[in-house]
């Protein structure tokens, strides 16, 4: 059974959520949508959830993950949420947003963001160390030689 709840998210509550053998959910009293998804492995991850097309209960419904709690603060995340809720009213979908930004990317892009963000040895689920440049180099030359198309 999941657990519901309704509170003013603040740093105090977001700290004193503990994880559960199930993922629940910790939705703020204030800001309608806004949350904190708390996951069997302690990850907390602010997320908003909406119905697209204008609400109602045939309409799509959503949840975009705004981003995990540590690096982003429990009001920077109410700021964002506000924002992003603003624009659902408004008749926009951030989610179909991001979703077709993504598939909007080139290869050539994708590298390009591998380059930048990636670029990481990584070891079950945690984050791993940079890969050295002396492997760096050689992988991304033959990802732009190989993998990207030669232009028309």
């Amino acid at each position: 059974m999941a657990k519901r709840s309704a509170v003013l998210l603040t740093k105090h509550v977001v700290d004193s959520a503990c994880s559960d053998h199930d993922r629940y959910h910790i939705w703020d009293s204030e800001l309608s949508g806004f949350g904190l998804r708390v996951s069997p492995t302690g990850v907390k991850t602010f997320i908003i959830k909406y119905r697209t097309d204008g609400g109602g209960r045939s309409a799509t419904q959503r949840v975009l993950t705004i981003g995990h709690f540590g690096p982003i603060t429990v009001e920077q995340a109410r700021r964002v949420a506000k924002a992003k809720l603003g624009g659902v009213a408004a008749g926009a979908d951030p989610a179909e947003a991001l979703q077709s930004r993504r598939r909007d990317i080139t290869m050539s892009g994708l590298i390009d963001l591998y380059e930048k963000e990636g670029c990481f040895i990584r070891r079950g689920r945690a984050q791993g160390k940079p890969i050295k440049a002396t492997t760096k180099s050689p992988l991304l030359a033959r990802l732009r030689n190989h993998v990207v198309p030669f232009p028309p």
